[in-house]
């Protein structure tokens, strides 16, 4: 999966982009994926968050 939109204001530019991955199964769950901000304003130039989730399936109970 992968998404991305520009805006412009004035003669400034922002751009995000967004990308994932899903490797899930029928016994687990594997998902990766990164938010990204690159602009021409002087307080915000780039800005990357990455994350993922990874489980075996495993159930747990009380």
């Amino acid at each position: 999966m992968a998404s991305k939109a520009k805006l412009s204001w004035n003669k400034n530019n922002v751009q995000f982009s967004l990308d994932g991955t899903d490797k899930n199964s029928s016994r687990s769950t594997d998902i990766l994926g990164r938010v990204s901000i690159k602009s021409t304003i002087n307080s915000i130039k780039s800005v990357t968050l990455s994350f993922g989730h990874k489980s075996s399936g495993q159930k747990f109970q009380k």
